[in-house]
């Protein structure tokens, strides 16, 4: 009796050994969906902001951190200066006017019959002006161009009609001149307008385009400067390093009406330069694949594994983004905020670094020197703390999950010390997929599968506009006129090209003037 007693006592503590142990994991899961429910409606309702500001590193920190944190605390507690009053403030006030837009300037002047002295009877004598200024706006307008071609012919013979021959035209036998094309191209794909908005616009104007009318202008100028964004893609692909990122878009199934299926949109370009978009109706492999295959360099993207065929050759070596670790400790603060708050602040000092080099033009081997000097020795310090704590932290947690993707491709993430091209981020290609994003909000979806290597065409070269900073309307007007008159200038005809022209009219107007 007393044996079973004993047994049924150890088969109770066993029992209640492991309800203890599941109650205990229970309630670390708990806490850890709090935390992603915190962090959702953070991203949802709160500052977007990963904005790194650690109170307390804790005692037994890195001596590598300590500059960090002091510089944390620094920026938190900026010091005052002395005396605090002669602190220089940034001037408040309306930003001039640009002396280029057109003036019509209206003298407001004093009736001559009172501009006499009261006292003595004496004219006044100007002695200077007031100017103020006030910015006006005239609606876009639409204007019609008539080519008049006289017709001759030979009133004895009937040799035929003699004629001058119409211009080459962005659309044969079209209506539409490049100003317009140009003009509803940046309203769509750099302002957002979807075309049923435009429609009613220019029916406002009192000019009723269909928008299946201009739906066939848009996809007649994406043929039309398709080669060059082909130009753009093949210098693209010459460059030492490119940087990738993808995101989804909605297109209309041709099969089922009123369905929609899921296609992507993958941006390729420089680090703030040129970029070009390309379309897939999916998220494989052989969207990087077919793009890069003859690029030989490096290839900057996130973790995302469709990039990892095209590393797998050797031509390629994949850079990681130390953004995406970043955002991952940042969100991890809540479970963890002592390690958390070291790494993060490991990493900050990292990005200082990158900034100091930019404001002082650092660049090519002596950024190399500089990263290995000041950032390797940071990012060996920050492995051996990930490394220390791999075991020591849930998997699934955030801070388990955050080490574990750091961890799982440092190589690639130590790589961009040494490749002087390359950033510490990937933040460029996201920012190019800002655009897209913008245009997603507002179209909805892809009409058909069709259209959407068409928008990437256009995409590419606003995008490119943007972040060369030209504007789009003036280089796709421009674009539209040249490539309709000869289509074999496509390689001369790139928004680069187009703003060394610009700058050399410029130059030389300068010039011109100086001599006058």
């Amino acid at each position: 009796m007393l044996s079973e007693l004993v047994k049924r006592n150890t088969e109770l503590e066993q029992k209640n050994t492991t309800l203890e142990k599941k109650l205990e994991a229970s309630e670390i899961e708990r806490r850890r969906l709090e935390l992603k429910l915190e962090g959702l409606k953070e991203m949802l309702f709160g500052r977007r902001s990963e904005k790194i500001t650690p109170e307390v590193l804790g005692h037994h920190q890195l001596e590598l951190f300590e500059e960090a944190k002091a510089e944390v605390e620094a920026e938190e507690e900026p010091e005052q200066d002395e005396p605090a009053t002669k602190r220089k403030k940034k001037r408040k006030g309306r930003k001039p006017l640009p002396k280029e837009l057109r003036r019509e300037r209206i003298v407001l002047d004093v009736d001559p019959e009172i501009r006499t002295c009261s006292c003595c009877n004496k004219a006044f004598v100007r002695i200077g002006e007031d100017i103020t200024e006030e910015l006006e706006f005239i609606p876009a307008s639409l204007y019609v161009i008539e080519y008049v071609r006289p017709k001759y012919a030979c009133s004895d013979c009937e040799v035929g009609v003699l004629m001058e021959p119409l211009p080459l035209r962005p659309i044969e036998k079209g209506r539409p001149g490049p100003g317009l094309l140009a003009h509803v191209v940046v309203s769509k794909y750099s302002d957002c307008l979807p075309l049923y908005r435009q429609e009613k616009i220019f029916a406002r104007s009192g000019v009723k385009l269909a928008r299946s009318t201009l739906c066939d202008w848009v996809a007649a100028v994406a043929v039309l400067l398709a080669p060059i964004v082909e130009v753009m893609k093949r210098e693209l692909l010459r460059a030492a390093l490119l940087q990738a990122d993808e995101t989804p878009i909605n297109v209309q199934d041709p099969a089922v009406k009123g369905r929609l299926t899921r296609a992507y949109i993958w941006t390729y370009g420089i680090p703030w330069g040129e970029t070009v978009y390309d379309f897939t109706l999916g998220r494989s492999a052989k969207g990087p694949e077919k793009f890069l295959k003859d690029f030989e360099g490096y290839l900057q993207t996130d973790a995302y594994s469709g990039y990892n065929s095209v590393c797998r050759t050797g031509a390629v070596v994949h850079v990681a983004c130390w953004a995406h670790v970043r955002r991952r400790f940042y969100n991890a603060i809540g479970e963890a905020p002592e390690l958390a708050k070291l790494v993060l602040a490991g990493i900050q000092k990292l990005y200082r670094i990158e900034r100091r080099a930019k404001e002082e033009g650092v660049c090519a081997d002596a950024l190399v020197e500089l990263r290995r000097r000041e950032a390797k020795p940071i990012l060996d310090s920050l492995k051996g703390i990930m490394a220390s704590k791999s075991l020591q932290v849930l998997p699934k947690s955030a801070l388990g999950t955050a080490i574990h993707y750091a961890l799982a491709q440092w190589d690639a993430l130590a790589r961009y010390v040494d490749v002087a091209e390359a950033e510490i981020d990937n933040n460029s290609a996201e920012h190019s997929m800002r655009t897209v994003v913008m245009n997603r909000k507002n179209w909805l979806f892809v009409g058909s599968p069709e259209a959407g290597p068409r928008a990437a065409v256009l995409l590419s070269l606003v995008e490119t506009c943007r972040r060369l900073k030209l504007d789009p309307f003036r280089y796709l007007r421009w674009a539209i006129e040249e490539i309709t008159q000869d289509p074999s200038r496509a390689a001369e005809l790139t928004p680069r090209k187009w703003r060394e022209l610009e700058r050399a009219r410029k130059a030389e107007k300068a010039a011109e003037g100086s001599v006058g």
